[in-house]
């Protein structure tokens, strides 16, 4: 019956095109997976930082000076930690993404007070520009080049969440160690933490955890070896981050620009 056997064709080839699809698409997952691994690290770091200031019309001696060359300060230890994703794109070439955590610290030698003393601090005006000194209170004053009766250290800290997205590109491969060099740009937003600010007079440090601005961007440059061990890659090599915008918000005439220097330790495995 010619009617049976042209069914009997279109029923084969649906089957041969359904039978197509499925393997087909099963090649692109295959293939996607082999491309994708998952990855947690962890970044002891040491922290520094740049202080400079951005003052209009003003004649007190924060806008004069170098602020680094007028208090004590000294680097702090930190920790980044994450989770992240890698996908290959290319033989050499990685593309990464994940989300992490910072804790940046940074140390400041002062000199505590009995009793709250009066100072200012400079702010810049956002619709003129000029600068004006805006008082505060303080119980800790600057222990620069002078004996301090009651040493303490301040402690300037934030806590930050970031999504990184960069690349990892392969210098070199030789059996199970390969070295890689990458980068990324890490929106970041900065959810706690505190801030002691200089003093118009260099005298004092106010406590101002609001001054930290919310919203900020990090830049990661690292270089590490990766070893292959069955399933799973450890890395391990030095990595910087660099802050791009001052750590205060636009309105103060301090700048603090941080970076961090640590040695990354991650753990990669594919799906």
């Amino acid at each position: 019956n010619p009617m049976i056997n042209e069914k009997s064709d279109i029923a084969n080839e649906e089957k041969a095109w359904i039978e197509n699809y499925a393997l087909e698409n099963n090649r692109l997952k295959n293939k996607l997976k082999d491309r994708l691994a998952f990855q947690l690290y962890v970044t002891p770091a040491v922290n520094y930082r740049k202080l400079s200031t951005k003052s209009k019309g003003s004649t007190t001696p924060f806008a004069s000076a170098d602020i680094n060359n007028v208090i004590s300060q000294k680097p702090g230890f930190g920790i980044e930690t994450g989770v992240g994703l890698t996908y290959t794109i290319a033989r050499r070439l990685q593309l990464k993404t994940g989300v992490q955590f910072n804790y940046t610290n940074y140390n400041i030698a002062a000199d505590q007070t009995n009793h709250p003393v009066t100072t200012t601090i400079l702010l810049n005006d956002p619709n003129t520009g000029y600068s004006y000194s805006a008082a505060r209170t303080t119980t800790t004053s600057n222990a620069f080049n002078t004996s301090a009766l009651q040493p303490v250290t301040l402690h300037n800290r934030t806590y930050q969440i970031s999504v990184p997205v960069g690349f990892a590109y392969k210098l070199s491969s030789e059996k199970n160690v390969d070295w890689f060099a990458g980068a990324s740009a890490q929106p970041t937003y900065v959810f706690g933490g505190n801030a002691h600010i200089i003093s118009s007079d260099l005298k004092s440090y106010v406590s101002d955890p609001s001054s930290i601005s919310t919203w900020n961007l990090n830049l990661g440059f690292e270089t590490y070896m990766n070893f292959k061990l069955g399933t799973y890659h450890l890395q391990v090599g030095p990595q910087v981050r660099y802050q791009v915008y001052s750590t205060y918000r636009k309105d103060l005439a301090l700048i603090e620009k941080p970076y961090a220097v640590g040695l990354k330790f991650g753990l990669t495995k594919g799906f």
